[in-house]
């Protein structure tokens, strides 16, 4: 009767120690799939970046509705952001507000980091008045897909985002 107990309690043991090192082997897994996705958005440069936080260099943090969002996809940007900061050059156009523009004239650099990826974009289009203004785009992301943006202006002040990235969905 001994001999049972300890062969039932051996078979549970071994059961339970199996069971659970399968479960981290499936966590590792869904960990390793999720940085392999996020890398695979950062070489093609195909993602959005969705602001949820503003901290213009001097002031204080502001939260941000969903409606603001840098993109990078099939070959070109496209940034709709606010801006909070000091502007040594205004604009006389008063529907030129924040940062907007759009182009596919621009040089795209990847550093990877052992916290995620240092990603920058410096444009190079001059054409539009938001894009006169920017000097670089300076991004770092997180295997987790949170990211910070920083915004470096010729005639403004720097401003920095907080947020997220996920997949760009295509065009089309």
């Amino acid at each position: 009767m001994k001999n049972l107990l300890k062969a039932i309690l051996l078979s549970v043991i071994v059961l339970l120690s199996f069971s659970r090192s399968y479960a981290q082997k499936e966590k590792i897994d869904k960990k390793a799939a999720r940085i392999a996705a996020v890398q695979k958005m950062i070489d093609t440069a195909d993602f959005v970046f969705y602001a949820q936080k503003a901290y213009p260099q001097h002031g204080n943090a502001t939260n941000l509705s969903d409606n603001y969002s840098f993109t990078a996809s099939n070959g070109e940007i496209d940034c709709l952001l606010p801006y909070f900061g000091t502007v040594q050059v205004a604009s006389m156009d008063f529907t030129d507000q924040g940062v907007k523009f759009n182009t596919k004239d621009f040089d795209y650099f990847v550093q990877q980091k052992d916290f995620g990826w240092n990603v920058l974009f410096k444009p190079n289009s001059k054409t539009g008045v938001a894009m006169k203004d920017v000097k670089e785009i300076t991004m770092s992301i997180k295997t987790n897909k949170t990211a910070s943006l920083q915004l470096s202006f010729a005639n403004r002040e720097r401003i920095v985002f907080d947020g997220i990235i996920e997949k760009a969905k295509g065009k089309g």
